[in-house]
């Protein structure tokens, strides 16, 4: 699990655990095989061939790059439990942010460390720890001050009771009659989007599908008719509970029903049996925050993915959220799929893979996948010559030249004698080599790509694949309410909404 763990993670397919350390400061991970005056490095399937005098040296193990890691990490967790003792947020906020940047430094190395050595089992189980204490220190800390410049709002827990309306709005929603005018409804549903609150939203979701029919028709005004909104100044924690659980005992119609028991939860706080009716409506209460298990998902892989941790909101969903595999889910995460692949200029098939995956029943929603897959193509470079079109010859090294290494002193120039005495070798007169002739195998000392065009393509940038506009629905949160976790409809919980590059017109509704 591990071994395949660690594959998938860092996208790598490298078999051995060897790094050539190139005089340059680039690393070369593979099956590394000492030659005469070279050294054969294979990665991915293919052979790349280095001099000796451009190698600095060759590593077989992770240590000289995880360094001081775990003393970082040793660190960030005393800090997490100074941080506790504190009395004021900000001097906690100090403190936990201190071990962010020490977490950050050993993810960092492990995330190096593991990218080289794939196959070590030890790193990917390591990298899983730091993920949690990662997650752990920034959900203490305070979540503005933790993200990203640029980063979208947060959802977070509400601290008051939500806010309902006396207006048209209102009048409409609970009056089946006007409810069934198309012109009031319209007119309703206007009103409460612009209200942007998250009962609004709740009655926006309602009022944006179709009526209730049958026994869920019967249930959908039983309640409305409660005096839970009818006179929502008197309504209290006990009094959002208790509707909650009015909804969560219905047969019919709770589905209908459903964001409304999301707001009452919300505005339930503290009360006895909030997480058991949450749980009997098929939502989870996490970090104080109420939402469906596909919100909470898409909530903690925004959140890496606003932090550019694009590699660990990948591992998140391999690991985490195989469970809570939607739509959405899988959407979120293969656009972190993307952003990681775009970072490491390697590896485009496998977001396209991975789009391919994603059954989307949204009006639109195939086209779209199917621009986004073709986007990435259009750009993609190869994996096998990392866009460069050419090799450097393996035979001749790029030299355009082929030495034959003296065989009687094995390119050494000298042999040593019975005695011990060191000779200078007669059969190439101490020059190690007995002929240098042109290469046969190469041009101008490379070969040819027989994988792609033979062309050189630069790795695309983000743009070069898609623009991103900030979705107006959820404005950017990724959720469609403020203080609950459930994923957006219309940004499938990414918070934007892609504009695929090779058909800008395929964007989602």
């Amino acid at each position: 699990m591990l071994r395949a763990l660690g594959i998938l993670f860092l996208l790598g397919s490298t078999l051995f655990a060897d790094v050539a350390l190139l005089k340059g400061g680039t690393r070369v991970s593979g099956r590394v095989v000492e030659k005469t005056d070279h050294y054969e490095v294979t990665t991915d399937g293919v052979l790349r061939t280095y001099l000796k005098d451009e190698v600095d040296r060759i590593v077989t193990s992770p240590k000289e790059f995880v360094g001081d890691a775990d003393k970082l990490i040793d660190e960030a967790r005393a800090d997490y439990q100074k941080a506790l003792g504190l009395t004021t947020s900000a001097d906690q906020n100090v403190v936990l942010k201190g071990a962010i940047a020490k977490v950050a430094q050993a993810r960092e190395a492990y995330g190096t460390a593991l990218d080289l050595f794939p196959e070590d089992g030890s790193l990917g189980k390591q990298i899983m720890i730091i993920m949690q204490l990662m997650r752990l220190l920034r959900e203490r800390v305070h979540l503005d001050e933790a993200r990203l410049p640029g980063s979208p709002p947060s959802v977070t827990k509400s601290t008051s009771a939500p806010i309902i309306q006396l207006d048209d709005a209102l009048t409409t929603l609970l009056d089946p009659a006007k409810r069934t005018d198309p012109a009031r409804r319209a007119a309703a549903l206007a009103s409460f989007r612009a209200q942007k609150s998250d009962f609004a939203t709740a009655a926006a979701m309602f009022l944006s599908q179709a009526e209730p029919a049958g026994p869920a028709q019967k249930t959908v005004q039983d309640y409305f008719d409660k005096p839970w909104l009818r006179n929502p100044s008197a309504l209290t924690a006990s009094g959002h509970l208790d509707a909650a659980k009015f909804i969560a005992m219905q047969s019919a119609g709770r589905e209908s029903l459903q964001p409304f028991a999301i707001v009452h939860l919300m505005g339930a706080g503290q009360e006895a049996d909030v997480e058991k009716t949450a749980k009997s409506l098929g939502l989870l209460i996490q970090a104080g925050i109420v939402g469906t298990p596909e919100g909470h998902a898409v909530r903690d892989l925004d959140g890496w993915i606003a932090h550019g941790d694009y590699d660990l909101a990948v591992l998140a969903f391999v690991n985490e959220y195989r469970s809570v595999d939607t739509p959405a889910v899988r959407f979120v995460w293969s656009y972190a799929l993307l952003r990681l692949v775009q970072a490491k200029k390697h590896g485009f098939d496998r977001p396209v893979s991975a789009y391919e995956t994603i059954k989307l029943s949204l009006t639109g929603g195939p086209d779209h996948l199917a621009a986004l897959e073709k986007s990435i193509k259009a750009v993609a470079v190869c994996n096998v010559c990392g866009g460069e079109g050419r090799f450097r010859c393996t035979n001749c090294h790029g030299k355009k030249e082929t030495k034959y290494y003296c065989q009687r002193c094995k390119g050494k120039g000298s042999t040593v004698s019975s005695l011990g005495a060191k000779l200078v070798c007669p059969a190439c007169l101490g020059k190690g080599i007995e002929k240098i002739v042109k290469c046969e195998k190469c041009k101008d000392g490379y070969v040819d790509c027989k994988q792609c065009d033979h062309k050189p393509h630069p790795a695309p940038s983000m743009d070069d694949i898609v623009g991103m506009t900030t979705c107006p629905q959820c404005e950017g949160r990724g959720t469609a309410f403020r203080s609950a976790a459930v994923t957006c409809p219309a940004c499938l919980g990414l918070g934007a909404r892609l504009v695929p590059k090779a058909d800008p017109s395929k964007v989602l509704p």
